[in-house]
């Protein structure tokens, strides 16, 4: 069972506020190449307008895409955040990923996969989980937003260095990752 989104805000709330104080004061994300240099920037922050991946009309034509991840020492937080999506689409959840590859207009498989923490480190079989994954599903409101927020037990990468891009699809992610087609795409650009 979900928590509601109160106590999710809550929750995320508190993960933020538990990270934020490691990253003003660990040294590691000084310009020492120590633990900053395995981690990368410890914020990685993209806004824009989404890439069209469908040559179908659909809920994400024209809408823009904001994401923060913030990356502490064992895990991460993000938060995203979808305007300008359909309205008349309210009330309909899709999932929303990070994925490894980029965005190319018409083109949703050049995103690759999920990001998976046990594939990039080598675990197998992989776990196919919000635990092993960044899953960000958004339901539309009347005024064509949509947010989410998740707190992850792993360290993801930065822009470039792992990931490439945030996409968004059809569907609700179901328990195995699956949310059908892709329709658009926030690029994760290096810093």
């Amino acid at each position: 069972m979900r928590p509601s989104p109160v106590r999710r805000s809550m929750i995320i709330a508190a993960a933020i506020g538990a990270l934020l104080p490691v990253l003003a004061t660990t040294p590691a994300y000084a310009d020492d190449g120590g633990i900053a240099g395995l981690l990368g920037d410890p914020v990685t922050v993209a806004d824009g307008a989404l890439t069209d991946l469908s040559p179908a009309a659909d809920l994400t034509d024209g809408a823009d895409g904001r994401i923060m991840i913030i990356r502490g020492l064992v895990g991460s937080v993000a938060e995203l955040r979808l305007t300008g999506l359909d309205p008349a689409a309210a009330g309909h959840t899709v999932g929303v990923h990070v994925h490894t590859g980029r965005c190319v207009a018409g083109a949703g498989a050049a995103a690759g996969p999920h990001y998976n923490h046990d594939r990039a480190t080598g675990r197998e079989p992989a776990e196919i989980s919000a635990r092993t994954e960044v899953w960000l599903d958004i339901t539309v409101d009347e005024h064509g937003r949509g947010h989410a927020s998740t707190l992850v037990p792993f360290v993801v990468p930065s822009a470039g260095a792992g990931i490439g891009s945030v996409v968004v699809h059809e569907h609700p992610t179901d328990h195995g990752g699956m949310a059908g087609g892709r329709l658009a795409c926030l690029p994760l650009e290096p810093s």
